[in-house]
């Protein structure tokens, strides 16, 4: 199995489960990971609504 991180390290299947060579397995996240989760998806939310004002301009 490959592990489920992403480039920062973060969990990113969606049961959240870190599946290290240590075989040692956790099904949550931090804080840390949880706000750094959650920043990133603030970040794409305000593209996407960035990209759907620019689409509706061009109507």
């Amino acid at each position: 199995m490959s592990c489920c991180h992403n480039e920062r390290g973060i969990a990113h299947s969606t049961s959240h489960c870190c599946c290290c060579t240590s075989g040692f397995h956790r099904n949550f996240l931090t804080k840390e990971e949880e706000k750094e989760m959650l920043e990133d998806y603030l970040e794409q939310l305000k593209k996407e609504q960035q990209g759907v004002q620019e689409r509706l301009s061009q109507l």
